[in-house]
This record gives structure tokens, C-alpha cells and sequence, in this order.
């Protein structure tokens, strides 16, 4: 008999590529090229990772790639919670980076529930929240952190503002700020430059009010950031960069 799979307790993130499935049916043969690059850094952080962590502190992070989504989880251990989440945090942030520098704006969710994860295949409620989160909640490119992750995460609230933060929309749904967490000071003009070119390159316009508003988001959070870092100069400039009045009062 096969042997039964067996949920246990996993911290998730769901990873959704926005905009994947349009050029894939298109036969956009630069873009899968991409998309392969993308998903192979994802199997070698995930190696580089496990390869370093303490067995006794973490278990290995898992990942499973199907179309334009990817998912990772890591098994809990309970009395290494809060070092656990956090650190898995700052892995989907270090990825989200290198989505963006390869070109790509990443929605998602991450959560903590039962799950089961294999070499191929993975199920469970905290898939189906972890989804939900992307698919329902996060509406812009963001990567949605559910209120039991940020519980836990508040736990190390001074580790937090120094290497990362959680970002509260208007909404009142906690993200990963992702900017914040690849500003390294100094490098930091070097880092915002290519951030910059990174957004233009895929922020281009079209007449499509959905596609608009995710760009606009993305060019809006980045200018702030800007702002913060007293940065203005690397600042984004809506009607000159991305569109002129014409353009955006035609959608």
C-alpha cells in the first residue's frame, strides 16, 4: 500500500506572476525563457537555503512550480516558531527581488495552516488561504501576509524595523514592503537605479484600466519609498515616464 499523506502545520506563500498566462498562450518564447530563469532561481535558493540551515532549528523548504505560479513552504517546529517565520519571510522577499530585477510583478499570500507538500504534489487548507489571500485579497502586486503570520512576526518587532517591515495599505492589509527589504545603504542609489528600470521595463502603458491600476500601484509605492529615502530624484514621473493626460483619460 502507498504510503498516506499526512497534513501537518506549514508556513505557506503562493506566488502568482501576473500577466504569465496571457504571453504563455501567445507562445511568447522570450517570456517562458523568463519564466524558466525565474523558476530555476527559485529551485536554487531553495538548495542554497536548505544546504545552510540548522536541522534542529528549521526544516527545508519546499517549492512546487505549476504554470505561473509558484508555492513554498517549510514545515513548522513549534518552539522555533518565531525564528522560523521570520526567516522564511526574508527568503520570499530575497525572490521577490530577483522577480522584479528579472522582469516580472509577483501577487501572492502567505499564511500558516496544515498542509502537505511532496516532490509532486501539495494540498491542504492552508493552500486554499494561502490562494484566496493572492487571488481575492492582494488585488495589486503585492504579497499579502495573513493576521497569524503578522501576530507572530510582531513578536520580533525591533529585528523587524532593522532588516525588513511590514507594510499596511490604506486597506489595512499588512504586505511585505517590498522595497524596503533590498535597501542596503550602501548601495543604495546602485539598488534604486535598477529597481527603476526594472518597474519601466514592465510598467508599459496600454489601455487596459486593470492593468493600468496594478502599474500605477507599483510606480506609486516605489515613489513613496523614494520619498522616504529623501531618493527623489529616482522618483517615477507618471505623465512623462508612463503615460501622457491623453493616454490615461482615454482608459
Amino acid at each position: 500500500m502507498e504510503k498516506q499523506t499526512k497534513e501537518t502545520r506549514h508556513i505557506i506563500a503562493y506566488l502568482d506572476f501576473l500577466g504569465a498566462k496571457k504571453r504563455i498562450c501567445r507562445g511568447d518564447t522570450e517570456f517562458i525563457n523568463q519564466l524558466k530563469f525565474i523558476y530555476e532561481k527559485a529551485e536554487q535558493n531553495c538548495h542554497k537555503i536548505n544546504n545552510c540551515i540548522d536541522n534542529n532549528r528549521l526544516t527545508p523548504i519546499k517549492q512546487q512550480i505549476f504554470s505561473d505560479n509558484i508555492v513554498f513552504a517549510q514545515e513548522i517546529i513549534s518552539e522555533n516558531i518565531v525564528y522560523q517565520v521570520f526567516n522564511f519571510i526574508l527568503f520570499v522577499s530575497a525572490y521577490l527581488h530577483q522577480s522584479l530585477l528579472a522582469g516580472f510583478l509577483v501577487r501572492g499570500g502567505i499564511t500558516i495552516g496544515d498542509l502537505y507538500i511532496d516532490n509532486t504534489f501539495v494540498s491542504g487548507k492552508a493552500l486554499i488561504k494561502a490562494y484566496q489571500l493572492e487571488s481575492q485579497i492582494a488585488i495589486y502586486p503585492r504579497v499579502v501576509v495573513d493576521f497569524d503570520v503578522f501576530g507572530i512576526l510582531s513578536l520580533v518587532d525591533d529585528m523587524i524595523r532593522k532588516n525588513f517591515s511590514l507594510a499596511v495599505g490604506d486597506d489595512l492589509i499588512y504586505c511585505i514592503d517590498g522595497f524596503r527589504i533590498i535597501y542596503k545603504p550602501p548601495g543604495k542609489r546602485i539598488a534604486l537605479e535598477k529597481i527603476r528600470k526594472a518597474i519601466l521595463g514592465i510598467c508599459k502603458y496600454e489601455q487596459n484600466f486593470k492593468i493600468v491600476q496594478k502599474h500605477l500601484w507599483v510606480i506609486t509605492q516605489f515613489n513613496d519609498f523614494c520619498t522616504v529615502q529623501k531618493q527623489e530624484k529616482y522618483k517615477i514621473d507618471v505623465l512623462k515616464d508612463y503615460a501622457n493626460v491623453e493616454q490615461l483619460a482615454s482608459i
